[in-house]
């Protein structure tokens, strides 16, 4: 196979091994849930008692809760990440941070509607319903576009070179990370050469990528037992100051490829001392972290959608009424299909940006993406709510056991699903388009020729940014499902584009407050900051433009300001659609 085909699809083939596992996980949870549910006590108690599955969801919630305040960061080890002293007593300082207990806090209520849905999915009338909904509504078309990537997870372990290193690096992923030791180190003696302390410390030389050392006494460490050593592999002064070696720095590496099983150190002090080492590993294809980030995604879409068609039937039947009515519009397919020939195009357009050409697909294909996400969600919107208001279709709908909070909320849930199926094909396009780029541009003439490596950075640089235009998308679907309780089609259209863009103006009003000269600029700056939403806060072609890695913890605050914006402008629309006559 040529080189640029193994470079091209080395990345895409990690990706769909992510799919590829996180559809096993699926069908996994559903094995489960279908052989519980052949246990007449467990489905009499959690079907047909709701107390007993709120109580169950309940104690479930409570185990996640207690899992994860285990592993919760304390205020010495944000300190010692950040590098920074710590201003707290010694008594404080292993305190856990106030952040983590807030998000701790938070995350509860998600725990047990997770596990009140558990509890309602193990039913056998819930798990006959599993494939039913995967033919219907969302997952069908989801669920054709993860077979395509678990089908190529398949038959891409006999294309690209190597899969088994990369197998044996994803089953390593549980045993690297940063260890910490202390050993005690003898005293010399004060005479003569000081005799070798045998440390007990294991790691590969493939995965080793940092060490730190720290000790009051001068020390000499040696990876080999040789009594004929000229000089220390690492030496360790006596200060305040940790030595730090790392991989591929312009230091020797004394590990390469062997294992490591002990190191040898001599204390060349006149006083015992205490060796402290900090050891950071990963796997020797790290690249395979973000597979089990991938199977955790695939499989939080179908638990989502479960979720939310067991625990809201209501809300789920009005949400794939909606989808299915957008799905078959000539718009829907319009803009898939458009959106789908532009990104390839992207590829083959001269920039002219000096072998940046990349930087320009990128922010191109997800500023396309998401226009036409926002079109389609505005006019699902005005299609959706307005329409069938003025055609009174919404109350022959009304008419039946569905609340009008049921209806607003089933609608912004359908349109949710009708945009989240237009960022997950246009971005896998964009993703295999921009795997490809870096190819591509060299072949045109760009100095460095890319590997597989750089490919898959590129291709996962992309996936934070289609994430936050989703949100963004859900924002204005939102305000447009608001707008649509009271007003037509066009004026949704107007309205909500105006907010887009005064969304994206919201940073250089601000900015432009702070001058005096402009008291009416610094008047109407801070009431646009209010009222709309900063949609800057997903925009990350700054992060793009200077290669920035965006932290995953700036995507849970920004999916945070998305939910509440969402939750305030629904709330909004319940108020004006709960007076509005349908009549």
């Amino acid at each position: 196979m040529p080189e640029f085909w193994y470079n091209w699809l080395t990345p895409l083939w990690i990706l769909s091994l992510g799919v590829l596992l996180g559809l096993v996980a699926v069908a996994a949870f559903g094995g489960v849930c279908w052989l519980l549910s052949r246990i007449p006590v467990v489905n009499t108690l959690f079907y047909e008692n709701k107390l007993a599955a709120r109580i169950a969801g309940g104690v479930i919630a409570i185990v996640f809760l207690c899992i994860l305040a285990t592993q919760l960061p304390t205020e010495k080890e944000i300190n010692a990440s950040q590098n920074k002293e710590s201003n707290v007593s010694q008594d404080e300082e292993d305190n856990v941070s106030q952040t983590a207990v807030m998000w701790l806090l938070a995350s509860a209520p998600l725990l047990w509607a997770a596990g009140y849905g558990i509890m309602a999915m193990i039913a056998i009338r819930s798990v006959d319903e599993f494939k039913i909904a995967v033919q219907e509504g969302f997952l069908w078309p989801t669920s054709l576009v993860f077979v395509g990537f678990a089908c190529f997870a398949v038959m891409g372990y006999f294309i690209v070179n190597d899969p088994s290193s990369m197998l044996h690096s994803l089953q390593r992923l549980p045993y690297v990370g940063t260890t910490e030791y202390e050993f005690e180190i003898p005293a010399s003696g004060g005479t003569g050469m000081p005799a070798d302390t045998v440390i007990d410390i294991r790691f590969s030389g493939k995965e080793i990528r940092k060490i730190k050392f720290y000790a009051t006494q001068q020390l000499g460490i040696y990876v080999k037992p040789n009594s004929e050593r000229v000089s220390s592999n690492f030496d360790v002064p006596a200060s305040e100051d940790n030595l730090v070696w790392t991989k591929g720095g312009r230091s020797h590496d004394p590990f390469k490829e062997n294992e490591i099983e002990n190191l040898y150190v001599k204390n060349f002090g006149e006083a015992p001392t205490t060796l402290e080492l900090t050891v950071v590993t990963s796997p020797q294809h790290f690249q395979v972290a973000g597979i089990p980030v991938t199977a955790i995604c695939v499989f939080g879409t179908f638990f989502i959608y479960m979720l939310v068609r067991f625990l809201l039937p209501k809300v789920s039947a009005i949400a794939l009424a909606t989808f299915k009515s957008e799905i078959v519009q000539p718009l829907f397919m319009i803009v898939m299909f458009l959106g789908s020939v532009a990104i390839v195009i992207f590829i083959f357009v001269p920039y002219y940006t000096l072998g940046e050409d990349i930087k320009l697909l990128k922010e191109s294909g997800l500023t396309l993406i998401m226009i036409l996400s926002i079109i389609q969600a505005v006019y699902a919107a005005g299609t959706s709510i307005a329409d069938e208001i003025d055609g009174k279709t919404a109350l022959t709908v009304l008419s039946k056991p569905i609340g009008r909070r049921d209806f607003i909320i089933g609608k912004f849930v359908g349109i949710g699903w009708t945009v989240g199926l237009l960022f997950l094909v246009l971005g896998s396009v964009l993703l295999i388009c921009v795997a490809y780029k870096p190819i591509y541009d060299y072949g045109e003439g760009a100095p460095i020729q890319p590997t597989w490596a750089i490919c898959y950075l590129e291709m996962t640089s992309t996936i934070p940014g289609l994430a936050l235009g989703l949100m963004e998308t859900l924002v204005l679907a939102a305000l447009s499902v608001c707008i649509s309780t009271r007003l037509p089609m066009l004026a949704n259209f107007v309205l909500s584009f105006g907010i887009y863009w005064l969304g994206h103006l919201t940073p250089l009003l601000i900015q432009s407050s702070d001058e005096d000269v402009f008291p009416v600029v610094r008047f109407f700056g801070q009431l646009i900051a209010t009222i709309v939403p900063s949609l800057d806060h997903f925009n990350i072609h700054a992060a793009i433009a200077s290669g920035v890695t965006v932290p995953l913890s700036y995507l849970g605050v920004t999916f945070a300001y998305c939910a509440i914006y969402s939750v305030i402008a629904l709330l909004l629309a319940l108020v004006l659609f709960e007076d509005r006559d349908l009549s």
